[in-house]
C-alpha cells in the first residue's frame, strides 16, 4: 500500500490512540511501584478515538468498493477475527486470564460480552479489550443492513440511527444488553461516518484542545458524550485539518499498521515479558521505556508475522483486480 493510499492524521491517531490504552493498562495493572492511584486513567479514552475512527474508516473503505453486505462483513472480519481469536487463545493458554471456561470462550469468540451467572450485568469478553470489538462488530452488522439502500440514505441514515441512540438510547436501557448495545459510545461510530461523508477538515488546533478536554472534563461531568464523545470528534476532526501538511514517517505508518496488534497483544507483552524481566511492581522511569518499547516490539511482530499474512492469504482470492484501499481498515 502506497503512501496515498492512506490519510495520514487517521493513521497516525491509530498510533496514539493504541499508546494510550497501553499506558493507562500499565498504570491499572499494578506494574507501577508506589502509585496506589492510576495517573493517566483518562487515557483509556483512548478507545472512542478508535471508535470514531471506525465510523470514519466504515465509510472511506467502502467508497470505491462493492457496497453490498456480505463483502463489508467479510472484509471486516478478515480484518479483525483471525488476530482477535489468536489473541484470545493465547492469553487463555498462557494463563494469563482466569476467565477462560469454555462458556466465556465460546461468547468472546462471537464477539460477545459474557454474562455473569445470577447478577444482572455484563462483563467484558475473556480478552479484557475484547469489548470495544463487541461494539464494533454489532456496528459492522447495523451498517450492512443498511447496505441495500441508496448509498446516501445509507450512510447518513445509519449515521442518524447511531447519534441518536448514543443521546437516548442509556435512558431507554432496562437490562445489561441493552445497557451494553444502547451504551452512548455507538454516538462516535455515527460521528465518525459524518466526518468521512463530509469531508470536514476542522482547523488544527481542535485536536490538542480535544486531548485537553479528554483529560479534564471527565473530573466535571461524568456526562459521556460530553466528558469523552465531543472531545474525541474533536480530536479527529482537528487531526483531518493536518492532512495538508503531514508526512509519511516509515517508523509512524509501521506503527500505524501495527495498531490493532498493539492494541491486542499488549497485556500479553506486559504479563510475560515486561513482569518477568522488571519484577512487579516496578520503577516507573524504568517500567515506561521498557513497557512501551516490548509492548511495540510484541505489536510489530504480530502484525509482519501473523496478522498480514493471514489477512492476504484470506483475502486475495476476493479482493477485486484493481482495487485499492483508500486507507488500512
Amino acid at each position: 500500500m502506497g503512501h496515498s493510499d492512506k490519510v495520514m492524521s487517521i493513521h497516525y491517531l491509530r498510533v496514539i490512540a493504541a499508546l494510550m490504552v497501553v499506558c493507562m493498562h500499565m498504570f491499572s495493572y499494578g506494574l507501577v511501584a508506589g502509585v496506589t492511584v492510576n495517573p493517566v486513567y483518562w487515557m483509556k479514552h483512548g478507545v472512542s478515538i478508535f471508535l470514531v475512527i471506525s465510523g470514519f474508516v466504515a465509510v472511506v473503505s467502502t467508497e470505491k468498493l462493492p457496497s453490498n453486505a456480505m463483502s463489508f462483513i467479510r472484509r471486516r472480519l478478515v480484518r479483525i477475527a483471525p488476530l482477535y481469536w489468536i489473541a484470545t487463545l493465547l492469553l487463555v493458554l498462557a494463563g494469563i486470564t482466569n476467565r477462560g471456561d469454555e462458556a466465556s470462550l465460546l461468547l468472546s469468540l462471537l464477539f460477545l460480552p459474557t454474562p455473569v451467572h445470577g447478577v444482572d450485568r455484563l462483563i467484558s469478553p475473556t480478552l479484557d479489550v475484547g469489548w470495544t470489538l463487541c461494539l464494533e462488530v454489532a456496528f459492522y452488522l447495523f451498517f450492512a443492513a443498511s447496505m441495500a439502500l441508496p448509498r446516501r440514505i445509507s450512510v447518513l441514515g445509519t449515521a442518524a440511527a447511531l447519534i441518536a441512540i448514543g443521546l437516548v438510547g442509556p435512558t431507554l436501557a432496562s437490562g445489561p444488553w441493552t445497557r451494553f448495545y444502547l451504551s452512548p459510545l455507538v454516538l462516535e461510530f455515527g460521528a465518525g461516518m459524518l466526518l468521512a461523508w463530509t469531508g470536514l477538515k476542522a482547523p488544527w488546533w481542535l485536536c490538542p484542545v480535544g486531548f485537553v478536554l479528554l483529560a479534564t472534563l471527565g473530573s466535571v461531568t461524568d456526562n459521556h458524550t460530553l466528558a469523552v464523545s465531543l472531545p474525541a470528534i474533536l480530536i479527529v476532526g482537528g487531526a483531518r485539518g493536518m492532512d495538508s501538511w503531514l508526512r509519511p514517517v516509515a517508523f509512524l505508518e509501521l506503527l500505524g499498521n501495527a495498531s490493532y496488534a498493539l492494541y491486542l497483544f499488549h497485556r500479553h507483552a506486559l504479563a510475560l515479558v515486561v513482569v518477568s524481566l522488571l519484577g512487579r511492581p516496578a520503577p516507573m522511569a524504568l517500567l515506561l521505556p521498557v513497557g512501551f518499547t516490548i509492548c511495540v516490539t510484541v505489536g510489530v511482530l504480530f502484525h509482519r508475522h501473523v496478522e498480514t499474512p493471514i489477512g492476504r492469504a484470506l483475502s486475495a482470492r476476493r479482493k477485486p483486480a484493481g482495487i485499492r484501499y483508500p486507507i488500512p481498515a
